[in-house]
């Protein structure tokens, strides 16, 4: 689904509302909110589901995540899209040992998934916010 489309369904007006209180509020209470967006897993897998080599282009924003980027950024909040690093990371480790981010037979990350979005998390987040606070 592109930007457009996501745009234009019924629900993402509601979504808009939530993610402006989510922020207003936030500031009112003085919390650093971040938002962060988890692909799903066809769309990080879109390469085994369509049977072919995986391409760059597997890791860009979906229409999702780029609708919900922009909404954060007219609302002053954080927002982090997850689906190039976990594309990445679901490539090494299924070509490097099969292993999955995501239970075979179901819609949520495994163990080792995760341990992918805490190591996302460190590296986007933890690590950026340390090396922010000595400069």
């Amino acid at each position: 689904m592109s930007k457009a489309e996501v745009e234009q369904h019924p629900n993402f007006k509601k979504l808009e509302r939530t993610i402006a209180a989510m922020s207003a509020l936030a500031e009112e209470r003085k919390i650093n909110l971040l938002v962060i967006l988890l692909p799903t897993k066809g769309e990080v897998y879109r390469w085994v589901l369509d049977q072919r080599k995986p391409e760059p282009t597997d890791a860009q924003w979906s229409g999702f995540a780029q609708a919900v980027l922009k909404v954060c950024e007219r609302t002053g909040l954080r927002c982090l899209d997850g689906k190039p690093y976990l594309v990445e990371e679901a490539r090494r480790l299924f070509s490097s040992s099969g292993e999955l981010l995501w239970w075979r037979d179901d819609t949520h990350l495994n163990e080792r998934g995760h341990d992918v979005v805490a190591e996302f998390i460190q590296r986007e987040i933890l690590e950026r916010e340390i090396f922010r606070s000595l400069e």
